[in-house]
């Protein structure tokens, strides 16, 4: 089956994990009055208005990435996979310190967190992946075009092909080598990778700097702005940010 035939219908995997993140935005909620308040105790009112716009804004975006998933745009599971990964790092790196502050809270980060790391698992799961790469046909088995003796490579993850429209696998050989021209190990005819610049300074802007600014802005995020943090959110846009077009050099 032409990839252009596989069906919209999304995969109830991805509605469960669209109701992961929003259940774990919830939960995680229920402590901000108490910080709130405390702010206010102390009379740090502007930094408890600080936080109350900046949770807003977290809260906006999130919702925002869940209904671009759903409308079955692949940059937004990225981004979630991401801001995931960087704040299970940041539960971890502050565990101690968080648990000896606040032993209820702490619970309470971990299993929003072991929830969204549920959700992550299951937009990245086999159906999940066919789906975005519009390889699921109607009965959701997952299928896809085969192209001379490489069809059990095909991969439903990746970056397409600008001739073939097979997916590169993410970590492949064609990837990984060095120099910029190569061959698609589908059709064999010479590909370019490049970076979409525009896309990766939009991200930086939009994923990256709230990031980093969270890390210098909360105590207990200050794993988010280490310079670790920064080149694993950087490493992962790039990631996310290459393509491959025709090389159309002799």
């Amino acid at each position: 089956m032409d990839n252009t035939s596989a069906t919209n219908q999304m995969p109830h995997e991805v509605t469960k994990a669209g109701f992961l993140l929003i259940g774990s935005l919830l939960l995680g909620l229920i402590t901000l009055p108490v910080q709130v308040l405390n702010y206010v105790s102390n009379d740090q009112i502007g930094f408890a208005i600080f936080l109350g716009v900046l949770v807003a804004a977290v809260s906006a975006f999130t919702l925002f990435l869940v209904s671009k998933i759903k409308q079955k745009k692949n940059w937004a599971r990225w981004v979630i996979f991401i801001t995931v990964l960087l704040s299970a790092a940041s539960t971890v790196y502050s565990f101690r310190e968080n648990w000896n502050e606040s032993m209820a809270g702490t619970l309470l980060d971990c299993l929003t967190g072991l929830m969204e790391l549920l959700a992550v698992g299951i937009l990245f799961a086999r159906r999940s992946n066919d789906w975005f790469a519009n390889q699921l046909d109607i009965e959701g088995t997952p299928t896809s075009s085969s192209c001379d003796d490489h069809s059990e490579a095909v991969t439903s993850m990746g970056y397409p092909c600008p001739h073939c429209g097979l997916r590169i696998a993410f970590f492949s050989q064609v990837v990984q080598a060095i120099g910029k021209s190569q061959a698609c190990p589908y059709c064999n005819k010479k590909v370019r990778r490049d970076i979409a610049y525009g896309k990766f300074f939009a991200l930086m802007f939009l994923v990256g700097l709230p990031v980093r600014l969270l890390g210098k802005a909360i105590p207990g995020l200050s794993f988010f702005g280490s310079s670790l943090a920064t080149a694993l959110v950087t490493g992962l846009l790039i990631m996310l940010c290459m393509r491959f077009k025709q090389d159309t050099s002799a």
